[in-house]
């Protein structure tokens, strides 16, 4: 297991009748789906697939939704590899500490947990569980990669957190990345589920180039 410790946790959070809950991850990897699908970034100058990030987002009756488009220029090789990073993966701007257990699913290319504290009017704690599998080409040489993730137990302050990732290779020298979060929490919307998939993105680019990972 490894332990991390991040900045101050950004949730609000006041006192009530909450407790905690297990949300059992049916077995199987499948990107989620949203009601509208994020635009690809239009080419920039010379730059037929600039490294932005476009976001949709909405509700329904029991969750909002978000769907973001964007590139990356760098192999799939290597953005995957970002991805299987915990430190990554972890909402690092909203809980206040994190470990990670890994490889707790081994039938899945890569798996771990993360187990989240937020530290804040009170503290709670949850696990996100991540799947990965290479769904085109090989782990050696992959041609297109799917991430989920899913709150698997912790406080009933989260309803549903779920994402998920689909990372293709272009060229030799640019990725396409399509992301999808759902969440159902406590004083948190869409805003929240963009900043989290934003994140992401920031870190994913970061860990590409070799740059140390955004701090919050």
């Amino acid at each position: 297991m490894v332990k991390r410790v991040v900045g101050s946790c950004a949730v609000a959070l006041v006192s009530g009748c909450w407790g905690n809950t297990t949300s059992p991850y049916p077995p199987g990897l499948a990107p989620l789906d949203s009601p509208q699908q994020a635009a690809f970034p239009a080419p920039d100058g010379g730059d037929p697939e600039p490294e932005q990030l476009n976001l949709v987002s909405g509700s329904t009756s029991s969750y909002s939704w978000v769907e973001g488009a964007a590139y990356v220029h760098g192999s799939l090789s290597a953005v995957w590899a970002a991805m299987q990073d915990p430190d990554v993966c972890a909402d690092r701007r909203q809980v206040s500490s994190y470990t990670v257990t890994l490889d707790d699913e081994p039938q899945y290319d890569v798996s771990f947990v993360i187990h989240n504290t937020v530290n804040s009017t009170i503290t709670v704690q949850f696990d996100n569980s991540w799947r990965q599998d290479v769904t085109m080409g090989t782990k050696d040489q992959p041609l297109q990669v799917l991430a989920a993730y899913q709150k698997t137990s912790g406080t009933t302050f989260i309803g549903l957190m779920a994402g998920s990732f689909v990372a293709q290779q272009l060229d030799d020298g640019n990725t396409s990345l399509e992301l999808v979060e759902h969440l159902q929490a406590f004083e948190q919307g869409a805003s929240t589920a963009e900043q989290t998939l934003t994140d992401f993105y920031a870190s994913i680019l970061a860990s590409v180039k070799g740059q140390p990972l955004p701090t919050y």
